[in-house]
């Protein structure tokens, strides 16, 4: 992703295309696949191929007629708000994959719930002690708990 990310910007400064057009989507992506560390090393090295580039006289920061200290400024508060917006994206993006786990974590101690219910009420209706019921309950929270750890791992890989 890292030497993806240097070969766009590389791309997006060298012929003058404007920054964002590439920049962003790169950001944006690795907000939502790899979280704060992937919006970390992108803005790294966007930031690293950004101030390069100004500083060499590529780029739209570059011939915006100002001194070169004044342009690679210029470039820094630009890398600075970029990679803030891609932090602040990745900081949504992992809490709304938080509050979706929590929900179905809550739906799955739910239906566990209603299960024990369920095997409670059988048992005083079959007049049995719950000691019947503890190994069929067993398994079924056995079976739950491997398909909640199965969609954990789907959602993982």
């Amino acid at each position: 992703m890292v030497l993806f990310t240097v070969g766009l910007s590389v791309l997006a400064f060298r012929f003058g295309e404007p920054p964002f057009v590439l920049i962003l989507p790169i950001l944006a992506w690795a907000a939502f696949r790899l979280g704060d560390l992937g919006v970390v090393l992108a803005g790294t090295a966007v930031a690293a191929v950004a101030n390069y580039m100004t500083a060499a006289g590529y780029g739209a920061f570059a011939h915006l007629g100002l001194s070169p200290p004044a342009s690679l400024a210029v470039t820094q508060a630009y890398i600075a708000i970029v990679v803030l917006l891609g932090w602040v994206l990745a900081q949504e993006v992992t809490g709304r994959m938080s509050a979706v786990q929590d929900r179905d974590q809550a739906r799955v101690q739910h239906a566990m719930a209603v299960v024990v219910m369920v095997l409670a009420l059988l048992a005083q209706g079959f007049r049995r002690s719950g000691e019947f019921e503890l190994p069929v309950l067993l398994a079924l929270l056995m079976f739950g708990g491997g398909l909640v750890f199965v969609r954990a791992l789907e959602r993982w890989l």
